[in-house]
């Protein structure tokens, strides 16, 4: 029987034409993550030493301590967690986890620890009633880019519900500007996450550095926003057809890299960079 003159179980004729089309017109997307996207627009070949060739690099104490924390908040929203002090003594498990991968000094420890006190209080002074997620994960498609994530925090900003606040905790001893918030890729796709999974009239995405006690707040224009997804398309694009991964990593940037002994740019960055820490540390 011709392709043509079949027909399917209820008895109609399928359309081929149309059915192909709408395959091929499906956009393909890569799967990727604000980490995935910052690394290749940082150092295209430390993206690949990451993601193409799936090689481990030496977790570094700032990322085995940001893991326990975040590991500590979902494991205590999992179980349900009551009081603050259910909350910290998940945190001390999951450090003595962390430290099975690398070190994590007692200071380190302490500042994340303080981290989370400010956390618990700051969450336990809003209004149940106005929070909309915690740890919430997240899914956002944007056409050729698949991106996954969480969220630390959405609330609405006040009993109008006319305004979702998003909040990211960073552990970091440095922060952006004001003046780089507009530019900021993370709090820009946070927003776009937030908008997709809640609806409102106004969306403000603010990163909270807690050891700083200091906080960027930002509100995205609609063109920002479209900026921000035209660059997330390019780099998505970008990804996907690279097969030189050229290296592009800054001195303090190569500096740091787990990768930096193994490409011949790194070692060229580490130098220069060793040499500013040292005429830094002379000047002290």
């Amino acid at each position: 029987m011709a392709v043509q003159e079949q027909e399917d179980k209820d008895g109609r004729r399928p359309d081929y034409l149309e059915v192909m089309y709408d395959a091929l017109s499906v956009p393909l997307a890569i799967q990727a993550s604000y980490t995935r996207l910052d690394t290749y627009r940082t150092c295209p070949r430390k993206y690949k030493h990451v993601y193409v060739d799936k090689e481990r690099e030496p977790p570094s104490e700032a990322m085995l301590i940001g893991h326990a924390v975040h590991s500590a908040l979902e494991v205590w929203l999992a179980v349900d967690g009551q009081d603050v002090g259910d909350l910290l003594d998940i945190f001390t498990a999951s450090v003595e986890s962390q430290r099975k991968e690398g070190d994590i000094t007692v200071e380190e420890e302490e500042l994340a620890r303080t981290m989370l006190l400010d956390y618990y209080d700051s969450l336990a002074s809003v209004n149940k009633d106005l929070v909309l997620g915690i740890e919430e994960e997240f899914n956002l498609l944007i056409p050729g880019v698949y991106i996954s994530g969480i969220i630390d925090r959405a609330e609405y900003l006040d009993k109008k519900k006319d305004t979702i606040l998003v909040t990211d905790y960073k552990s970091g001893r440095s922060s952006i500007s004001q003046q780089q918030a507009k530019k900021n890729l993370q709090m820009a796709i946070y927003t776009l996450a937030a908008m997709h999974m809640w609806p409102a009239e106004r969306y403000i995405t603010q990163l909270v550095y807690p050891r700083l006690n200091k906080s960027i707040k930002h509100e995205f224009t609609l063109q920002e926003l479209q900026d921000h997804i035209s660059n997330i398309q390019e780099l998505g694009l970008n990804m996907r057809l690279d097969h030189r991964f050229k290296p592009t990593g800054t001195p303090p940037i190569c500096g740091n890299c787990g990768y930096k002994h193994q490409c011949p740019w790194g070692k060229k960055m580490d130098k220069i960079w060793q040499g500013i820490k040292r005429k830094r540390e002379a000047k002290q």
